[in-house]
């Protein structure tokens, strides 16, 4: 796939964006909180452990690390959140 110009800028900037957004949640508390509880209850009751789990979008992959599952890949367009989940989860 061509991508015109355009479409390379926003693509910088969405991972721009979300790499600003990574570096900011070292220093949040609670971000999301109840949110992200939520997601983890919801995934954990369709999916049970030991499952091969890839998530998409999985920012520093706190929701993949709590399905347990037997294989579990995350893919995020920006660096700096996978960079966290690497050092957060070095087995997935």
């Amino acid at each position: 796939m061509i991508m015109d110009h355009a479409q390379v800028e926003y693509q910088k900037a969405r991972q721009a964006h979300w790499d600003g957004v990574a570096r900011k949640m070292d220093k949040w508390k609670g971000f999301g909180g109840y949110y992200h509880k939520r997601l983890i209850d919801v995934y954990r009751f369709i999916i049970p452990p030991g499952m091969r789990v890839i998530e998409i979008g999985c920012g520093q992959g706190e929701l993949l690390a709590c399905l347990k599952p037997s294989r579990g890949v995350g893919i995020d367009i920006s660096g700096e959140m996978l960079k966290r989940a690497a050092e957060k989860y070095p087995d997935m």
